[in-house]
């Protein structure tokens, strides 16, 4: 390429060639007369002098690039150049390298690979396409630096030779805040352990036997009835003990033999001991039915009175994103959108934020007011509580969450023919088991009865049974009737723990009295929640009566309506 002064460009009307006229710019000489010059990597030449050069680095054509005493690069003649230099050149040239600073662009041109390479202490508009046969150099491009001028670089850097400033301390990787904040709840444990037992040290692996027991007892347990914690929960407990020790004594790791076999401790022996549950959390998936239930009490259904309309499109638009991904946030409307067009010779446009986004540091996702979008981030539990409240609200007893949704995204795209690699990439894994482990369902997609009988295969039996998981009922109580209401209250249960509340009054001791209050409110409400959940199992039948069978669950008797030929059939109540 060339530096052009005044060019004008002409464009016939009909077809044919343009033409671009200009003048050389004052900077440059003009050609020698018979000489041809490739365009791009020649200088001003001076044909009657000769320069003091260091050495030759490459040529091109009749012209060298030479380094010169005062270490400036130049394209020259042969002529400018001691015979000497240019016979040592010769004889030891094998290609481009030395006198190329690095590779800008690759192409192949035919059945040639081509590099594209930018010369030393030159403009990259110079650099020229050679055949990659003809580079010689090491990848790492250019001349190799000594040792002694990367260090003269690093003291122009500001490197500074005292090392009084760094310690021997092993460096820990980085964690979230939030990550950091849950071993911290641990390691707080650990001291309140330490109180009791002042000698305790995690390298003792009867200490930590100790302790993961302390731990088990500490948890409130969430599935089991009776408040035991789960195993699950207890090993997750412990692994983030070990991680905060692991970051905050760097020099005195628990080992992995220990933390292996306190695992299998809690596994084994102290399940056994302590009565630690196995429940686990349903797995619940948002299949493409379930989303439209949703999106429907969103937009058609939903008598909820939120505190400003707006959080309806946000809620919408981000279950897009966690569902195959929307561009529809704020106010910009996709009429809006769709009339930016981009250039012709573009397949794509890259769309800026607005000055004042990035001036006011806006949320894409803001929390609203009854006056509108605030400037203040809506948290992610807030997002969750709100699809829970949604899912109740569309009928689903089994509530959705994030976690669903995303659980069925990537479901659906191990289905589509990905390789491993993109899946993994698409879902932020590291490990290929965790898609196995942590996602996929247990019902598989794999039509055995329909590759048995020769049968046209199916896939989609499996994504109505994970629409089940969800266990919608349209008439779906989202708080006990009255009727309910008032027959609870005057049970004997209930009207006991009433009157433990009545009678708190007397308590003199404030501490005191709130520990009770709170434990026998508590009670009550577990006594409310397991009536609401007896009165959904109920549905609404066709004379207005209500039935405890629903139209999914079946009995003994039930057994002679089904047929397992050539697919299994349920025969419905009406």
């Amino acid at each position: 390429m060339w530096d052009l002064d005044n060019a004008v460009l002409h464009i016939p009307a009909l077809g044919g060639r343009f033409t671009l006229e200009f003048d050389l710019p004052d900077h440059r000489c003009p050609p020698t007369s018979g000489i041809t010059i490739q365009p791009g990597p020649q200088d001003c030449i001076v044909e009657d002098a000769v320069f003091p050069a260091k050495t030759v680095l490459e040529k091109w054509g009749s012209y060298y690039l030479v380094e010169w005493e005062n270490d400036e690069i130049t394209w020259v003649t042969k002529s400018n150049v001691s015979e000497d230099l240019v016979t040592n050149f010769e004889t030891n040239y094998k290609g481009f390298g030395p006198g190329v600073q690095n590779i800008v662009a690759s192409r192949w041109k035919g059945r040639r690979e081509q590099l594209r390479l930018a010369w030393r202490q030159r403009k990259l508009h110079e650099a020229c396409w050679v055949d990659k046969k003809k580079w010689k150099s090491s990848p790492k491009m250019g001349r190799k630096r000594t040792a002694e001028e990367k260090r003269r670089y690093a003291e122009e850097n500001g490197f500074n030779d005292d090392d009084t400033d760094v310690d021997d301390n092993p460096i820990p990787r980085d964690v979230l805040d939030y990550t950091k904040e849950r071993y911290d709840v641990q390691m707080e444990l650990w001291l309140e352990y330490k109180t009791t037992h002042p000698e305790a040290t995690p390298h003792d692996l009867k200490t930590l036997k100790h302790f993961a027991e302390f731990m088990a007892k500490s948890i409130k347990g969430l599935l089991d009835p009776n408040g035991k914690p789960t195993v699950q929960t207890v090993r997750n407990y412990f692994r983030c003990f070990v991680s905060g020790w692991n970051i905050d004594n760097p020099k005195s790791l628990i080992s992995r033999d220990h933390t292996d076999s306190i695992t299998n401790y809690i596994k084994g022996p102290l399940k056994k001991k302590l009565g630690l549950s196995t429940a686990t959390r349903p797995r619940t998936y948002l299949t493409l039915e379930n989303y439209m239930y949703m999106e429907r009490q969103l937009w058609q259904s939903d008598g909820h009175e939120y505190v400003h309309d707006g959080y309806r499109v946000l809620i919408s638009a981000k279950l897009k994103c966690h569902v195959f991904t929307s561009a529809r946030v704020g106010e910009i409307t996709i009429e809006q959108v769709l009339a930016v067009k981009p250039p012709t010779d573009q397949k794509y446009w890259v769309l800026e934020w607005a000055d004042h986004v990035h001036a006011l540091d806006l949320p894409v996702f803001p929390e609203m007011s009854p006056d509108g979008p605030t400037q203040k981030i809506q948290s992610a539990s807030a997002f969750c509580t709100q699809v829970r409240q949604l899912s109740l609200r569309a009928g689903m007893e089994q509530l959705v969450t994030v976690h669903g949704i995303r659980r069925e995204s990537l479901i659906q795209a191990t289905s589509n023919g990905y390789s491993k690699d993109e899946l993994m990439k698409f879902a932020a894994h590291t490990n290929q088991m965790t898609m196995t482990r942590d996602y996929l369902s247990s019902i598989t997609v794999v039509d055995g009865l329909g590759g048995f009988l020769k049968l046209p295969l199916r896939s989609d039996q499996a994504e109505d049974f994970r629409s089940m998981t969800v266990k919608r009922n349209p008439e779906l109580f989202l708080s006990m009737p009255a009727k309910t209401q008032d027959e609870l209250r005057q049970r004997e249960d209930y009207v006991a723990i009433t009157k433990k509340l009545e009678d708190l009054s007397f308590e003199t001791n404030a501490e005191t009295r709130t520990a009770i209050r709170n434990q026998l409110l508590k009670q009550r409400r577990m006594l409310e929640k397991e009536e609401l959940n007896r009165v959904r199992r109920y549905i609404l039948t066709t004379d207005g009566s209500t039935s405890s069978n629903a139209p999914w669950r079946t009995t003994r008797e039930d057994t002679n309506s089904l047929n397992f030929a050539p697919y299994v059939t349920m025969q419905w109540q009406a």
